[in-house]
């Protein structure tokens, strides 16, 4: 039976409560000093079992920051933590380590880490990246929002998730505007559409100007606050929040005539059930952590998505898996 290991950092102090319950009785502003002096949190899963009949193992490996530590933390540190994780998987006799939310990113900017993490290694972004198309796919269906006749605008598109959703959609929707982050990594992602695709690709650093066009709005920035107004927001539209912390979404939300999509949600097969107390149903986890355990599944424990420039090809791939294997894409209503 393979076995896989996922390291993930709380979203939400309710999540930092729930694995140092000690915290509960500690005042918030005290908990980041708290954890300073922790370990990593482990939890064991002890069999899962897919709809194929196959059977894997595995430990989950909560990192003791709080989201303000994470919002604050130097990228060095970041990545000394995925080392020390990987170090602590590999003595868990993981075959593979699938990494979530900033250890993601970090990962995906600093790939070379794998050298230094004993063990394979997968950021999870094609899954992701799938699982946001697959949302937007079926929610535009739903709407009757023709996909090519619509404008998508990807605000801050310059991680991989985004760049991937990017190439993807770009064989559906009638328009893409891509807003927020360096100019220089925006014409790259421009340039590279162009190279594959006929439909306008545009460049907007007028924020406000951006998301007013857009019919369908894809947020991937993962700072701690919202950057857009949303005012500017046409009705009906729908919008998608990529990003590790779901401020968008939350924000969003306060308006009824927009469709609002939580993306990367995944339901397990044969009604198990995990929780990792991240706001989703039990029955649910997020498409990071699916990716690692559908490659142990299917024993294929090698770096998967890593870097920021995955190839296209492993959407398709983590997506035939998770068919074979019964995980869903889940959309909330």
């Amino acid at each position: 039976m393979k076995t896989f290991a996922f390291l993930f950092h709380p979203t939400s102090m309710r999540q930092v409560k729930h694995f140092w319950p000690i915290t509960t009785i500690l005042p918030d502003s005290v908990v980041p000093s708290f954890l300073k002096n922790k370990d990593f949190k482990v939890l064991h899963i002890k069999k899962f079992k897919s709809a194929s009949g196959k059977e894997i193992q595995g430990f989950l490996i909560c990192c003791p920051m709080s989201p303000e530590q994470i919002f604050e933390t130097d990228e060095e540190t970041i990545l000394d933590k995925i080392v020390s994780a990987g170090y602590l998987a590999r003595k868990l006799e993981a075959q593979i380590m699938g990494v979530s939310g900033y250890f993601s990113a970090a990962t995906d900017k600093k790939p070379m880490i794998y050298k230094h993490v004993k063990t394979a290694i997968t950021s999870g972004s094609s899954f992701s990246a799938w699982s946001i198309f697959e949302a937007l796919y079926r929610t535009a269906k739903d709407r009757h929002l023709h996909l090519k006749t619509a404008t998508l605008t990807i605000f801050s598109p310059t991680n991989t998730i985004s760049s991937l959703c990017a190439r993807k959609l770009a064989d559906h929707v009638g328009k893409i505007i891509l807003s927020g982050g360096p100019t220089e990594k925006l014409d790259s992602l421009r340039d590279l559409l162009r190279k594959t695709n006929t439909i306008p690709i545009e460049i907007e650093q007028d924020t406000p100007k951006a998301i007013k066009q857009a019919d369908i709005i894809l947020n991937s920035y993962n700072g701690p606050s919202v950057l857009f107004n949303m005012n500017d927001v046409k009705p009906e539209t729908i919008l998608c929040d990529a990003a590790v912390f779901k401020h968008v979404a939350e924000k969003a939300r306060q308006r009824k005539d927009l469709t609002v999509l939580d993306c990367g949600i995944i339901k397990l097969p044969l009604g198990q059930k995990i929780s990792l107390h991240q706001g989703i149903p039990d029955h649910a986890i997020y498409a990071p952590m699916a990716e690692a355990m559908l490659l142990a599944l299917e024993d294929k424990c090698v770096n998967f998505s890593l870097g920021e420039n995955v190839n296209m090809d492993k959407m398709e791939d983590i997506a035939n898996m998770a068919a074979m294997h019964g995980f869903e894409i889940e959309i909330p209503d």
